[in-house]
């Protein structure tokens, strides 16, 4: 599966290749794919049921050891900020995901954040580098970033389940663990 998987990123790569940054995605995800072809091929050799074949299928196969390894920590941060910051890899890979015009829908708030939580901080960094307020067209992003940020990490609180109390008196338990009665204690 992760050859299959290589492939489709390789062919993927190669169809939006004119996107701003793909190629950071695609090292990473090869790199990745990589690594857990290695390590199946490892665990294959580890395990043949022939003896002396396995390490001799290792020694053929990766005659110099381990050569792939999982992506670093630059690589994964480099990612993430390509996917949490509005920048083409993230337009490219959000392109077919719905997105309701209600502004009470979940994706719509986060889709929205994104762009707005990236022009508050920008905003926040500014007014830090110079050591001032922020102007009031500013501080009115950074508020609104806030108030969307507020909206969409609060949980869902329910009170009642299927139309009726959560706590009814159908919820209750109908067995217990207790002590036997003497009928069933003198069958002992």
């Amino acid at each position: 599966s992760n050859l299959y998987m290589g492939y489709a990123c390789l062919w993927y790569y190669d169809k939006h290749k004119h996107v701003q940054g793909l190629e950071a995605v695609l090292d990473m995800a090869m790199t990745q794919h990589c690594y857990r072809i290695q390590e199946a091929l490892l665990g294959l050799a580890a395990n043949f049921p022939i003896p002396l074949l396995g390490p001799l299928m290792r020694a053929v196969t990766f005659p110099r050891g381990r050569e792939y390894h999982v992506p670093r920590d630059k690589q994964r941060a480099e990612v993430a900020r390509l996917l949490t910051t509005p920048t083409e890899v993230r337009a490219l890979l959000t392109q077919n995901v719905f997105v309701s015009k209600s502004e009470t829908d979940r994706v719509n708030q986060i889709s929205r954040a994104v762009a707005l939580a990236c022009q508050a901080d920008g905003y926040l960094a500014a007014c830090r580098r110079a050591k001032r307020k922020p102007t009031a067209e500013e501080q009115r992003v950074i508020d609104e970033a806030e108030a969307l940020r507020e909206l969409i990490i609060q949980v869902d609180a329910f009170e009642t389940l299927g139309g009726s109390n959560h706590r009814a008196k159908w919820m209750d338990a109908t067995w217990t663990v207790g002590p036997l009665d003497k009928a069933a204690a003198s069958a002992h």
